[in-house]
Protein backbone atom coordinates (compact mmCIF):
# COMPACT_ATOMS: atom_id res chain seq x y z
CA UNK A 1 0.00 0.00 0.00
CA UNK A 2 1.11 3.27 -1.37
CA UNK A 3 -1.28 5.83 0.39
CA UNK A 4 -1.44 7.39 3.68
CA UNK A 5 -4.33 4.88 4.94
CA UNK A 6 -5.21 1.04 4.81
CA UNK A 7 -8.90 0.28 5.09
CA UNK A 8 -9.35 -3.24 5.59
CA UNK A 9 -12.01 -5.45 4.06
CA UNK A 10 -12.87 -9.04 3.95
CA UNK A 11 -14.20 -10.11 0.54
CA UNK A 12 -17.86 -11.65 1.82
CA UNK A 13 -18.23 -8.24 4.15
CA UNK A 14 -19.85 -4.83 3.19
CA UNK A 15 -18.83 -1.06 4.62
CA UNK A 16 -21.56 1.45 4.35
CA UNK A 17 -20.94 3.95 1.77
CA UNK A 18 -19.56 6.94 5.04
CA UNK A 19 -17.67 4.35 6.43
CA UNK A 20 -14.41 5.59 5.09
CA UNK A 21 -15.35 9.56 5.57
CA UNK A 22 -15.91 9.27 9.43
CA UNK A 23 -13.23 7.23 9.83
CA UNK A 24 -11.15 10.11 8.55
CA UNK A 25 -13.25 12.88 9.76
CA UNK A 26 -11.93 11.40 13.59
CA UNK A 27 -8.30 10.98 11.89
CA UNK A 28 -8.24 14.63 11.18
CA UNK A 29 -9.83 15.24 14.45
CA UNK A 30 -6.88 13.33 16.80
CA UNK A 31 -3.82 13.59 15.22
CA UNK A 32 -2.84 10.75 17.98
CA UNK A 33 -4.92 8.23 16.45
CA UNK A 34 -2.98 5.24 14.86
CA UNK A 35 -6.18 2.80 14.46
CA UNK A 36 -9.83 3.82 13.98
CA UNK A 37 -12.75 1.18 13.78
CA UNK A 38 -16.50 0.90 13.67
CA UNK A 39 -19.46 -1.03 15.14
CA UNK A 40 -20.70 -4.01 13.19
CA UNK A 41 -23.32 -5.95 12.14
CA UNK A 42 -23.51 -9.39 11.27
CA UNK A 43 -25.08 -10.91 8.60
CA UNK A 44 -25.84 -14.71 7.38
CA UNK A 45 -24.70 -15.97 3.95
CA UNK A 46 -28.17 -14.63 2.51
CA UNK A 47 -27.61 -10.95 4.23
CA UNK A 48 -30.07 -11.49 6.58
CA UNK A 49 -29.76 -9.44 9.97
CA UNK A 50 -28.27 -11.77 12.70
CA UNK A 51 -26.77 -9.29 15.14
CA UNK A 52 -25.39 -5.60 16.08
CA UNK A 53 -21.97 -5.34 18.05
CA UNK A 54 -20.96 -1.75 19.34
CA UNK A 55 -17.52 -1.00 21.09
CA UNK A 56 -16.17 1.85 23.04
CA UNK A 57 -14.60 4.48 21.00
CA UNK A 58 -12.37 5.04 24.02
CA UNK A 59 -8.58 3.58 23.88
CA UNK A 60 -8.21 2.60 27.24
CA UNK A 61 -11.23 0.13 27.06
CA UNK A 62 -10.19 -0.94 23.52
CA UNK A 63 -6.73 -1.62 24.51
CA UNK A 64 -7.94 -3.58 27.71
CA UNK A 65 -10.41 -5.70 25.38
CA UNK A 66 -7.27 -6.73 23.05
CA UNK A 67 -5.35 -7.39 26.03
CA UNK A 68 -7.85 -9.71 27.46
CA UNK A 69 -8.87 -11.63 24.44
CA UNK A 70 -12.62 -10.16 24.64
CA UNK A 71 -14.84 -9.82 21.88
CA UNK A 72 -13.26 -6.81 19.24
CA UNK A 73 -14.39 -4.99 16.72
CA UNK A 74 -14.52 -6.88 13.47
CA UNK A 75 -10.64 -6.15 11.04
CA UNK A 76 -13.35 -5.40 8.05
CA UNK A 77 -13.76 -1.63 9.86
CA UNK A 78 -10.02 -1.61 10.69
CA UNK A 79 -8.77 2.25 8.95
CA UNK A 80 -4.95 2.69 10.09
CA UNK A 81 -2.24 4.68 9.24
CA UNK A 82 -0.23 2.70 6.73
CA UNK A 83 3.14 4.22 8.07
CA UNK A 84 2.50 3.42 11.44
CA UNK A 85 2.08 -0.31 10.18
CA UNK A 86 5.24 -0.21 8.61
CA UNK A 87 6.60 1.38 11.86
CA UNK A 88 5.96 -1.84 14.05
CA UNK A 89 6.51 -4.47 10.69
CA UNK A 90 2.47 -4.86 9.74
CA UNK A 91 0.79 -8.19 9.28
CA UNK A 92 3.60 -10.73 10.47
CA UNK A 93 3.65 -13.82 8.54
CA UNK A 94 4.48 -16.08 11.38
CA UNK A 95 0.98 -15.36 13.16
CA UNK A 96 -0.72 -17.74 11.21
CA UNK A 97 -4.13 -16.49 12.58
CA UNK A 98 -4.96 -13.45 14.99
CA UNK A 99 -2.67 -11.22 12.27
CA UNK A 100 -4.92 -8.57 12.94
CA UNK A 101 -5.13 -8.45 16.91
CA UNK A 102 -1.15 -8.76 16.74
CA UNK A 103 -0.62 -5.91 14.97
CA UNK A 104 -3.41 -3.92 16.57
CA UNK A 105 -1.23 -4.57 20.10
CA UNK A 106 1.89 -3.48 18.23
CA UNK A 107 -0.39 -0.52 16.69
CA UNK A 108 -1.19 0.71 20.24
CA UNK A 109 1.93 1.07 21.65
CA UNK A 110 2.88 3.74 18.66
CA UNK A 111 -0.50 5.97 19.64
CA UNK A 112 -4.35 5.59 20.39
CA UNK A 113 -7.13 3.40 18.87
CA UNK A 114 -10.78 4.45 18.32
CA UNK A 115 -14.32 3.63 17.21
CA UNK A 116 -17.09 5.02 15.54
CA UNK A 117 -19.96 3.94 17.25
CA UNK A 118 -22.13 3.57 14.51
CA UNK A 119 -22.09 0.40 12.56
CA UNK A 120 -20.83 1.14 9.20
CA UNK A 121 -19.30 -2.65 8.27
CA UNK A 122 -21.63 -5.74 7.71
CA UNK A 123 -19.98 -8.92 8.78
CA UNK A 124 -20.92 -11.95 7.30
CA UNK A 125 -20.89 -15.24 9.25
CA UNK A 126 -20.99 -18.59 8.06
CA UNK A 127 -19.93 -22.33 9.25
CA UNK A 128 -16.86 -23.07 7.46
CA UNK A 129 -14.82 -19.72 8.45
CA UNK A 130 -11.36 -20.01 9.67
CA UNK A 131 -12.88 -18.82 13.31
CA UNK A 132 -15.10 -21.55 13.34
CA UNK A 133 -13.04 -24.17 11.59
CA UNK A 134 -9.72 -23.41 13.26
CA UNK A 135 -10.79 -22.22 16.66
CA UNK A 136 -7.71 -24.31 18.74
CA UNK A 137 -5.31 -22.65 16.82
CA UNK A 138 -6.90 -19.07 16.58
CA UNK A 139 -6.64 -19.40 20.61
CA UNK A 140 -3.45 -20.20 20.00
CA UNK A 141 -2.30 -17.00 18.01
CA UNK A 142 -4.70 -14.68 20.18
CA UNK A 143 -2.92 -15.51 23.26
CA UNK A 144 0.80 -15.38 21.48
CA UNK A 145 0.12 -11.83 20.28
CA UNK A 146 -1.35 -11.09 23.80
CA UNK A 147 1.75 -12.54 25.76
CA UNK A 148 4.09 -10.77 22.95
CA UNK A 149 2.57 -7.26 23.81
CA UNK A 150 3.56 -7.60 27.32
CA UNK A 151 6.64 -9.08 27.26
CA UNK A 152 7.63 -6.06 24.83
CA UNK A 153 5.86 -4.09 27.44
CA UNK A 154 8.60 -5.16 30.29
CA UNK A 155 11.16 -4.62 28.09
CA UNK A 156 12.44 -7.91 26.41
CA UNK A 157 12.53 -9.11 23.17
CA UNK A 158 8.95 -9.92 21.10
CA UNK A 159 9.31 -14.11 21.26
CA UNK A 160 7.96 -14.19 17.84
CA UNK A 161 10.76 -12.71 16.52
CA UNK A 162 13.54 -14.90 17.22
CA UNK A 163 15.19 -17.17 15.93
CA UNK A 164 13.10 -20.66 14.33
CA UNK A 165 13.70 -23.09 17.62
CA UNK A 166 12.94 -20.27 20.29
CA UNK A 167 9.80 -19.24 18.50
CA UNK A 168 8.73 -22.45 17.94
CA UNK A 169 9.25 -23.25 21.75
CA UNK A 170 7.00 -20.16 22.54
CA UNK A 171 4.16 -21.62 20.35
CA UNK A 172 3.83 -24.73 22.29
CA UNK A 173 4.74 -22.59 25.85
CA UNK A 174 1.11 -20.87 25.15
CA UNK A 175 -0.15 -24.20 23.10
CA UNK A 176 0.46 -26.23 26.83
CA UNK A 177 -0.20 -23.31 28.93
CA UNK A 178 -3.86 -22.98 26.84
CA UNK A 179 -4.48 -27.12 27.24
CA UNK A 180 -3.28 -27.27 30.77
CA UNK A 181 -5.80 -24.80 31.83
CA UNK A 182 -8.48 -26.46 29.63
CA UNK A 183 -9.24 -23.73 27.68
CA UNK A 184 -9.47 -26.17 24.46
CA UNK A 185 -12.48 -28.16 26.73
CA UNK A 186 -14.84 -25.72 25.30
CA UNK A 187 -13.86 -26.23 21.63
CA UNK A 188 -14.55 -29.06 19.04
CA UNK A 189 -11.83 -28.21 16.08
Amino acid sequence: AKGKYIARIDADDIYEKTRLEKQLELFYTNPRLVLIFTDHITINENGNLLDIYHFSTRHKLLLKYLKTAQKFPSHSSSLFLANASRMVGGYRIRMELSQDRDLWLRLSELGQISSIDKPLVRIRKWDDQISNTLNKQQKIYSRMAITSYFIRKHGYKDPICTDDKNYKTYRTFIKDGLKDNGIFDFFHS
